[in-house]
């Protein structure tokens, strides 16, 4: 197998353990968080969290002038072990505040690393295959997370999770000291976040692929936070969220990402699916506002056709964005990778506040309009295909007034 080749398999085998332990606490972190500090007030904790996570983001440039990006990924996970065992034994509501914001930080981290890393070794001609396989990889963890959750929580209690999830990173470690020590050492360009942001700025396309993943995990916000409650509120039980309705949902995630992303390389039409997606999404958030069965069948198809379309979004959006940069572009990667943390830090307060004022059904309805706007930006983007046509017209003409001067 190919040199790199072998450490693209190895670093999505190291993904997919690291986004088991991100599963475990996925779905389950906002309702043993309330537990402690009451839903009006665990929105602190992610803001908090997405604050810290943009400050190690925007840092990574220089941070990864000095030391090997390896280096860097070992520290963190020792550190995020560590933090995640003395969750599981603690008490103090101030240690749990701290540990849990530190975990939400580093795990985060952790998953961008992972992409640089990833970013550095493929080529531009299959980025949708790999980016879908990427995606792939963290949803087939996602998928298999519930049950050990719910089997956890059934016979050991909530708060062993922290300790299940702590094995799972020390699992990581030794997985990638074995298999993928050494990556090849990446290039950084002397640029500063600066000249990140105004690239971003500069050029239309990137921005709203940025802007499209915020609103995409805006989406993924009110899914895991707010998703159990609804689930409450309607009568069914959580561990039956986790171990039943959360798995179903959760399929589409292991054929639509690698699938598309294929097509997409062959087709070059990612706006087309990132719009399709969009539309999608808006209209299941009306549905969770106006369904209140209790009959798990109908959630599970909900949930099912749900995941669907952001599965498709998400690989669209990846696939566009990475079409359009380079390994080397650090800082235009850190940004677009703390799209999780901008949604977490912005919209968290928001839709606090509209919960503390309003209903779940309010909650759902806002998003869905504020992903209105975002679908009229998405529809100005050029497709690939287009785009590169475009570039090559531009390259042409400029040749042309060359030879005429």
């Amino acid at each position: 197998m190919h040199s790199n080749l072998s450490k693209l398999f190895h670093l999505n085998i190291y993904l997919f353990i690291i986004s088991l332990h991100i599963g475990f606490l996925l779905y389950t972190g906002s309702t043993f968080l309330a537990g402690i500090f009451g839903v009006e007030y665990i929105w602190i904790i992610y803001s908090v969290a997405a604050f810290f996570t943009l400050l190690l983001n925007f840092s990574i440039t220089p941070i990864l002038r000095n030391v090997q990006i390896e280096k860097l990924n070992n520290f963190c996970l020792i550190v995020a072990g560590a933090n995640l065992i003395l969750l599981s034994t603690t008490s103090w509501n101030f240690t749990i505040f701290l540990s849990y914001i530190l975990y939400l930080t580093l795990s985060e981290y952790l998953v961008n690393l992972t992409s640089i890393m990833t970013e550095d070794i493929s080529k531009n001609s299959v980025t949708g295959s790999i980016r879908g396989r990427f995606i792939t990889m963290q949803s087939v963890a996602f998928l298999i997370a519930p049950f050990f959750t719910a089997f956890t929580i059934t016979h050991f209690g909530l708060s062993k999770i922290f300790l299940v999830a702590g094995i799972f990173v020390f699992i990581a470690i030794i997985y990638f000291k074995i298999y993928i020590k050494n990556v090849p050492r990446i290039i950084i360009p002397d640029k500063n976040l600066r000249n990140a942001i105004r690239k971003i700025w500069r050029n239309y396309d990137i921005k709203i692929s940025v802007f499209s993943l915020i609103s995409l995990h805006l989406f993924y916000l009110v899914l895991v936070i707010y998703m159990p409650f609804k689930m409450e509120s309607v009568g069914i039980a959580f561990t039956t969220y986790l171990s039943v309705l959360l798995p179903i949902a959760l399929l589409p995630f292991l054929v639509v990402p690698s699938m598309l992303g294929h097509i997409e390389d062959k087709m070059r039409n990612e706006k087309t699916f990132m719009i399709i997606g969009l539309l999608g999404i808006i209209l299941c958030l009306i549905v969770f506002s106006l369904v209140d069965t209790s009959y798990i069948l109908i959630w599970a198809i909900i949930l099912f056709i749900t995941r669907i379309f952001t599965s498709m979004t998400e690989t669209s959006i990846n696939s566009y964005f990475f079409k359009k940069i380079g390994p080397s572009d650090t800082g235009v990667i850190a940004i677009f990778q703390s799209s999780i943390s901008f949604a977490y830090l912005i919209f968290a307060p928001i839709l606090s506040l509209i919960l503390l004022y309003a209903n779940l059904q309010t909650l759902f309805l806002s998003v869905s309009f504020f992903l209105c706007f975002m679908l009229i930006l998405v529809s100005k983007i050029h497709n690939t295909d287009n785009y590169e046509k475009h570039k090559a017209r531009k390259e042409i003409w400029k040749r042309t007034k060359r030879r005429t001067v």
